[in-house]
């Protein structure tokens, strides 16, 4: 999961707030495990998380007494767990835990320790299956959560935007007219949107693998030599999520490292160096 996973943080923020429906609730078949203490953290490896140099998520999951490790995609995962059991859907604890992306364990927990704090309710049904449904109380924290991680979205995107700004009037500053970005993903849409305030031209989305043929209307090429003459592309602008240290060594090495940019909330090593502030390389 992590800062960016199924759906963008904002999409997905605004889907919690227009889905809050006052007697919404999910039948969940609960799985045979043995009885959990109060003893937690629980350790979880299953978690795939992007960690953002200098953001810090306040922490959802840790505030029920529940460590689902960084505390980047803490908040991400209570949220998910409100909206699942709002959605109306026959869940199981495993494909719970599945569609929240973390350890079986860490479901159950993190279900006993809402159960405990009365944010959930739970009902028995036929077939030995239970229905959970969300308190008023949970609609609450529920709301809260929302706030918190809206607010945290906003302000990643504000930052992110201003960085690739930065980043791009830097190419503008240099002549470097013909830019392209190096991975199709949230960040690369974001950096779209700082390219109408600077006088460059986005010519590509670099990625490869992708299958699709464009990206936020650019085309979407394999490699900078896809993208027609490599001489004529001016600087690549890092815009992964995925492997922003590995892209930025693998094109410095072809290209040279003065025209691979990475912006500082990527905290991209340069040289050996960590770069969390600047542009230059």
């Amino acid at each position: 999961m992590g800062v960016f996973s199924h759906r963008t943080s904002i999409e997905k923020i605004l889907f919690a707030v227009f889905t809050l429906e006052k007697h919404s609730q999910a039948v969940v078949t609960p799985m045979p495990c043995h009885k959990i203490t109060p003893v937690l953290p629980i350790d979880v490896h299953a978690v795939n998380v992007v960690s953002v140099h200098g953001m810090n998520i306040a922490s959802g999951a840790a505030e029920l007494g529940v460590n689902s490790g960084p505390e980047e995609n803490q908040v991400e995962i209570t949220l998910d767990l409100f909206e699942a059991i709002t959605s109306g859907e026959a869940l199981s604890q495993r494909s719970l835990s599945t569609r929240l992306g973390v350890a079986l364990g860490l479901t159950n927990a993190l279900l006993k320790r809402c159960l405990k704090k009365g944010l959930i309710k739970i009902k028995k049904a036929p077939a030995r299956r239970y229905v959970y449904y969300v308190t008023p109380k949970g609609f609450v924290e529920k709301g809260r959560l929302t706030a918190k991680y809206l607010t945290t979205s906003l302000a990643f995107f504000r930052q992110a935007r201003r960085e690739y700004t930065d980043t791009l009037t830097y190419c503008e500053d240099r002549g470097w007219r013909r830019v392209a970005l190096y991975g199709a993903s949230e960040l690369a849409e974001i950096a779209v949107l700082a390219a109408r305030q600077v006088d460059v031209d986005l010519v590509a989305v670099v990625d490869p693998g992708r299958n699709s043929a464009e990206f936020c209307d650019l085309p979407v090429v394999q490699s900078t030599n896809s993208a027609g003459n490599p001489e004529s592309i001016d600087a690549v602008v890092i815009t992964t999520i995925d492997a922003p240290q590995e892209a930025f060594d693998t094109l410095a090495a072809h290209m040279g490292p003065e025209r691979v940019l990475t912006p500082p909330l990527l905290y991209v090593m340069r040289d050996g160096v960590p770069r969390d502030e600047g542009i230059e390389p």
